[in-house]
């Protein structure tokens, strides 16, 4: 399996070459859903200070707009059969830091919001990890709910901005959202935990059938038919080498008697 620094460079070429592509005009159609991903990553300097300045309609239009460049990126791969390598990993990435854009200005109203900022974290951290490392990180319908949970604490907490930053209902939801994130971690780590052994077994196995075959062949060599056969001959040979010798040591014996007589 390729180490976590080789991924890491594996993914800074694979932006390079985009780079590249997005230059020529022949290969630069193919860029426009990487280009759509990469805008999330352009959405802190939108959000955060619309939403701090209390400009919660700009913060909604800008928010909208980023939230559709996450539907967009997938129909225009699928449209223009330019679906990468690098856009599949650079995706998550993006849409973490989206969400934090979205997260960051409910410090002020509700500290407690930190909560899910850190889960967030956590999870992005774990999922880059994997990736970089040459895993395939799972999507399991337990982190959906919690995606969903976490937008619904956002959008509840931009209402509050404007009525009540105390609301109760938004302190559970950020609750909630907080058990969701520490339960759907717990999944993930299980799942390629159990995947990691899995690798490990078949490896394992991977060997042992490499040495079957080995003494499988080793013992075909020793079971050759030729070579039983080319055996034979040798120790046919020997054989009449050995009854020969005496016969050559009897006329030896015989000649040396006339010799002496």
């Amino acid at each position: 399996m390729i180490g976590f620094k080789d991924n890491w460079k594996q993914f800074i070429d694979q932006g390079k070459q985009c780079l590249k592509e997005l230059k020529d005009k022949k290969t630069r159609k193919k860029q426009i859903p990487n280009i759509l991903t990469a805008s999330r990553l352009l959405s802190p300097f939108f959000l955060i200070p619309t939403a701090l300045s209390g400009n919660l309609l700009l913060t909604g239009i800008f928010t909208g707009m980023f939230a559709l460049t996450d539907t967009f990126d997938g129909y225009f791969a699928r449209k223009l059969d330019a679906s990468s390598e690098f856009g599949r990993k650079l995706d998550p990435i993006t849409d973490k830091v989206f969400a934090g854009s979205l997260l960051i200005p409910l410090i002020f109203s509700n500290p407690l919001i930190l909560i899910n900022i850190l889960g967030e974290i956590i999870i992005s951290i774990s999922g880059v990890k994997a990736q970089l490392s040459g895993k395939e990180p799972h999507t399991v319908y337990l982190g959906k709910i919690k995606t969903t949970a976490l937008y619904t604490t956002i959008a509840l907490g931009y209402l509050t901005l404007s009525f009540n930053p105390n609301s109760y209902l938004f302190n559970f939801l950020i609750s909630t959202t907080a058990l969701l994130q520490g339960a759907s971690f717990m999944k993930y780590h299980s799942i390629q935990s159990t995947k990691e052994v899995h690798e490990e077994t078949s490896n394992i196995n991977k060997v042992e059938e490499q040495q079957e075959i080995m003494e499988t062949e080793e013992k075909e060599k020793i079971l050759d038919p030729k070579k039983i056969e080319d055996w034979h001959v040798f120790k046919d040979e020997l054989l009449k080498t050995k009854e020969e010798r005496p016969t050559n040591e009897i006329a030896k014996q015989m000649k040396k008697n006339r010799t002496d007589k």
